[in-house]
Formats: C-alpha cells, sequence, structure tokens
C-alpha cells in the first residue's frame, strides 16, 4: 500500500522498511520499536481504524483471519504468558470459534515468556505434541 507515513509515525515510517530486510533478527527489530502502540503510530491512523475508516486495511485483516476457516488437522495454539505483542484473547477467541464449529481436534499450550522469550518453550512445545501425534 506503500502507506507507512500515514500508518507509522517517524522516524519509524522511514526506519521500518530497512528492519525487514534480512539481517534484523524480530527480537532486534522489537527493540528497536516502541512498546507502546501510541508511540509508534499515527493519531489519524488510530482514529481512523477504531472508528469507520482504514475498510480496506479491516478487510483485509478479516481475510487474513484464522477464524475464516476450520481446520481438519489437529491444530495447537501455543502463546506465553507475558507476551505484550499478541494478546492472550486472540489465542481465546481462535480456541472457542473452534470448539463452538465442533472441532475437538484443536487445543491451546501456554507456556512461560514474553513474545520472545517464550519461543524456546514453544518449541519444545510444539515437538512433544507433535510426537504426541505419532502415536
Amino acid at each position: 500500500w506503500d502507506r507507512l507515513t500515514e500508518f507509522f509515525k517517524e522516524p519509524y515510517a522511514s526506519d521500518i522498511p530497512g528492519y525487514f530486510d534480512g539481517s534484523y533478527f524480530m527480537n532486534a527489530i522489537n527493540n528497536l520499536l516502541p512498546q507502546s502502540l501510541d508511540e509508534l503510530l499515527q493519531e489519524k491512523f488510530i482514529s481512523d481504524y477504531k472508528g469507520n475508516g482504514e475498510t480496506e486495511l479491516k478487510d483485509a485483516i478479516q481475510e487474513n483471519s484464522l477464524l475464516n476457516f476450520t481446520p481438519s488437522a489437529p491444530v495447537l495454539l501455543i502463546h506465553g504468558d507475558a507476551d505484550m505483542t499478541v494478546p492472550f484473547s486472540n489465542t481465546a477467541s481462535a480456541l472457542d470459534f473452534y470448539r463452538s464449529n465442533g472441532k475437538t481436534n484443536v487445543d491451546s499450550l501456554m507456556v512461560i515468556g514474553d513474545h520472545v522469550g517464550a519461543a524456546g518453550a514453544a518449541i519444545i512445545g510444539a515437538m512433544l505434541w507433535f510426537e504426541s501425534l505419532e502415536n
């Protein structure tokens, strides 16, 4: 959409493209960005998004939602207990949605850590879960 300056405040709007050139790990990118969305995002963008604006973005988010399909294979949703990047409500909503649609092959696992710090435990949890599927 080439609208970074409409979404992000400076210097982030100018800097963000360089963060995703493959030379930064995710935790390095997280450390370069503010923790508060109010510091990162333009006030007008936030206002438009919360209101009736930004319909193209809202449509794209809806189109890419994990709630637009019902899995036929087993699914494990893994979440860090201190994750401030992705709210736990996302995991809870997805789990509720799948179960309300009769999916009993969807489960969740809470691991210790924030969005980056939980990665190791999440990988181990996923490996153990995959092994359990083999048995």
